[in-house]
């Protein structure tokens, strides 16, 4: 899923932007500069530690208590939950069917101004024309009706190959 997010970023997203996911401090108590204390959390209040993490910036993480993606290095930073920049949603389906409801209305959702890519019954939309602060984003993962979504969380290399093949597909739609 990581490798995913990060194929979905790099594509869609300029050289230089900054993408919002999930990423947080788990204990507001510990150290920010403890790469051990970050996770995912959901909107219920869940917490995820992932089992790999993208790298981390030179130098990062810092004081500040959100992370974001960037392109430039595709390494992950942190900045104060005020900025405003991109961010990117996940949807999950629970049921899988031979075409789900979440797979058309994912499909449905695509525009110029967002981006979708639906893997494994999940909806991954990358807002690019509106950016918002950290605390805005995470609650504006509400385009699909019906589904509660979040930030991205950005966990494995599984689907590294299909990644990849979004962006092939929207480089060779470009030329």
């Amino acid at each position: 899923m990581q490798a995913v997010t990060r194929e979905l970023i790099s594509t869609y997203s300029l050289y230089t932007d900054y993408v919002w996911t999930g990423l947080e401090p788990i204990n507001s108590s510990a150290a920010l500069t403890d790469k051990n204390n970050w996770g995912y959390y959901y909107r219920n209040g869940t917490v995820v530690v992932p089992a790999y993490q993208q790298p981390w910036k030179a130098g990062q993480p810092s004081g500040s208590n959100r992370a974001f993606f960037t392109p430039n290095g595709g390494v992950l930073s942190t900045a104060a939950e005020a900025g405003s920049t991109f961010y990117m949603c996940e949807y999950e389906e629970a049921l899988k069917q031979p075409v789900t409801d979440l797979e058309q209305k994912c499909v449905n959702l695509m525009s110029s101004s967002v981006l979708t890519w639906f893997v494994n019954d999940v909806c991954y939309v990358l807002q690019t024309a509106v950016s918002k602060n950290y605390n805005d984003a995470k609650v504006a993962c509400t385009a699909l009706n019906g589904y509660d979504g979040h930030l991205a969380h950005v966990r494995t290399m599984e689907e590294l190959w299909i990644a990849e093949a979004l962006r092939l597909v929207r480089c060779t739609l470009i030329h």
